[in-house]
């Protein structure tokens, strides 16, 4: 039986590789030409270990550490990819961006879970177009690559 060896890493930040960035760039741009209405932002995105529903729990981190976004997931792919020497760049689609609100309230979506109703006509469409936008890029990426 081989050993397998298990380590452990701290590492507080994993840039992304520069050739999927600078492709990632170009698409975007070329994107945004076709489109001028849709906004593609290249920056940090901050990592946090649970969802952040609140608008001051999203902001603080951004805040603190110059991000464009918060996710929870595009660190542990990260992470991963830097483990196995593997280029990474982390596109994120953005359906909350970091100025909405998630956790109800006069600046919020109106949410009453014990009543399990929401109104969430306008974050379903965010979510909609955020998903389209992605698509979109990631294509456009690819076809930058080439």
């Amino acid at each position: 039986m081989a050993e397998i060896e298990v380590g452990f890493s701290l590492v507080s930040s994993y840039p992304a590789d520069a050739r999927l960035l600078g492709a990632a760039s170009r698409a975007g741009k070329a994107l945004q030409r076709e489109e001028p209405g849709m906004r593609i932002t290249l920056g940090r995105i901050v990592a946090c270990d649970q969802a952040t529903f609140s608008l001051s729990r999203r902001q603080e981190p951004a805040q603190q550490f110059s991000a464009q976004a918060v996710d929870m997931e595009g660190a542990a792919v990260a992470h991963v990819a830097m483990l196995n020497a593997i280029p990474s760049l982390v596109l994120r689609a953005i359906s909350d961006e970091v100025c909405f609100d998630l956790s109800g309230g006069p600046r919020g979506l109106a949410q009453d879970f014990g009543a399990q109703r929401a109104d969430l006509s306008g974050f379903h469409e965010s979510m909609t177009k955020a998903a389209e936008h992605a698509s979109r890029l990631a294509t456009a990426l690819i076809r930058h690559l080439s």
